[in-house]
Order: structure tokens, then C-alpha cells, then sequence
């Protein structure tokens, strides 16, 4: 899941600066390279033979949850829309459901997924697309591990909500930096958890986000909360990193605890309202 900005992006100026002799063959968005890394990578979660690009388990996950707040039921009349697709795993999940699935992406020649019947749109995100895609026409709408390589995570969140019908749900996912983790990692290097200087580069993780301010961006564009959960294990070990394991130990123990826990990922579905 990638972007590209519109005009001189912050990635590309990033760039500019710190490696003057890439910029001219580095376009203004995340290499395409980076998302066609081969199935049989163990880091890497595929699904029908689709490559997907977030933590192991998030995407059954996020079936699970739309499934537990009833936005699954009747799938055969739902229109879902996956924004940030890549290669379309989520999207082949959610058509092996029955839903009707359009999918998104900047770099088109990553999807792979056509052969589950699954619609395929070329989108740059940091654009106006709702009325691109057909305003009020979606019963779901997936943003799952993008808006941190958006340039305005405000737009998105008013464009999502303009695609959506009323009842429809927007499944949003992005990096927690207010886990015991990313405190640790702050706290002992002045940078969140996968948002270090390499990833900005390779993975084009440009706009960290933490709860507040998802909760204020969602109330902004006339969002309301209907559940808000986290997934994922990335705790430190002893044997990894002792003294980040012993930091960490401390800040999970004496810090603020969240109700939505403290697992790497944001896991939300916002309602229109």
C-alpha cells in the first residue's frame, strides 16, 4: 500500500535532501519493488497467492470484527471498497465473502488479484476520489495500512466518508505510536516504531498518527467510533535488546494503559453520521 502525492511530495523532498543522487530515478512515491517482494518471504502474509503487506492475522482480524458488529451480514448485496490494495489480498478476502469489491491503488501493475472478479481503479489518494468512485454508493470502505502514507489523513477520512452510504462502515488500520513499544523506541531514540528513517524511504510511512488525533480527525469529518480495538505483538526480548526489553517492561507496567490495549496496530471502524 502506497501513494503518491500530489505535486513535490514529502517523501520525494525527504529525498531530495538526503539523497541527491536518487531523486532523479526514485519517483514521488514508494519504490514499486518494495511491494512485489515474492509470497515465500516468512515475514510476509499471503492469501490465495497474493501477497499482503501488514502484519500476519490483521486482515482476518478485520473480517472478524466487521463480522462481530454485523457489517458482513448479507455479503452477496454489500459493495466494498479497498483503497491502498496492493496485489488486492484484502479485496480477494472480502469477494471470497461474496461482497462486490472495487479496488484501489497508485501503481496498477501490482494487482493481481483480477481473477477473483474484482474491479481494479488507478487512484492517487491525495486526491479528490470519492466522487470518482461514486459518492454514497460503498457499504465498506477498507483503509487498511495507508493513511500513514498519506500527506492529508484529513482528506482521506472526508473523502471515505463521502463513498460511504448511511449504515456503511470505514475499516481504518495504521501503526500505533502510543504503544509500550513506540514509547520505547521514542523514548530511547526520539522516533516511533515504523517510522524510522527507513522506512520513510523504502515503505513511505510519512504520517505517524497517534489516538488523539485519530479521535479528532474522525469527529472532524462526522465519524463516530464503533469500535476500537489493536492487534499485534512486537515487544522487545531480553535477548534482542535488554535494555529496550527493561524499558519497555516499565512503561507497560507503570504508563497509561488504553482501553483499546496496546498491540501494534490501530484496528477502528468509524460510522458515518
Amino acid at each position: 500500500m502506497r501513494q503518491a502525492s500530489a505535486g513535490r511530495s514529502s517523501w520525494s523532498v525527504f529525498i531530495s535532501r538526503h539523497y541527491p543522487e536518487e531523486i532523479d530515478t526514485m519517483p514521488s512515491t514508494v519504490k514499486v519493488d518494495f511491494y512485489k517482494s515474492s509470497p515465500k518471504d516468512a515475514n510476509l502474509e499471503s492469501f490465495k497467492g497474493l501477497v499482503s503487506h501488514a502484519l500476519p492475522g490483521l486482515h482476518a482480524n478485520i473480517l472478524d470484527a466487521l463480522r462481530r458488529c454485523g457489517h458482513l451480514e448479507n455479503p452477496g448485496s454489500l459493495k466494498v471498497v479497498d483503497l491502498g490494495a496492493g496485489q488486492g489480498a484484502l479485496s480477494a478476502r472480502f469477494a471470497e465473502c461474496g461482497c462486490r469489491v472495487l479496488a484501489c491503488d497508485y501503481v496498477s501493475e501490482n494487482f493481481a488479484a483480477s481473477e477473483f472478479g474484482i474491479e481494479f481503479r488507478c487512484l492517487d489518494l491525495n486526491q479528490d476520489f470519492a466522487d470518482l468512485l461514486g459518492a454514497g454508493s460503498a457499504d465498506i470502505v477498507s483503509a487498511v495500512e495507508i493513511i500513514e502514507h498519506i500527506e492529508n489523513p484529513r482528506h482521506l477520512l472526508r473523502e471515505c466518508r463521502k463513498l460511504l452510504r448511511p449504515g456503511g462502515v470505514l475499516v481504518l488500520t495504521t501503526p500505533n505510536i502510543d504503544s509500550s513499544r513506540s514509547k520505547t523506541d521514542f523514548m530511547a531514540e526520539g522516533i516511533f516504531h515504523m517510522f524510522r528513517d527507513s522506512s520513510y524511504r523504502s515503505s513511505g510511512h510519512i504520517t505517524p498518527i497517534g489516538a488523539w488525533q485519530l479521535d479528532k480527525m474522525a469527529e472532524e469529518a462526522r465519524l463516530r467510533t464503533e469500535q476500537h480495538t489493536t492487534f499485534g505483538n512486537e515487544s522487545y526480548t531480553f535477548r534482542e535488546r535488554p535494555k529496550a526489553f527493561l524499558l519497555q517492561s516499565f512503561i507497560e507496567r507503570f504508563g497509561r494503559r488504553y482501553p483499546w490495549g496496546d498491540g501494534a496496530i490501530h484496528v477502528l471502524l468509524l460510522s458515518p453520521y
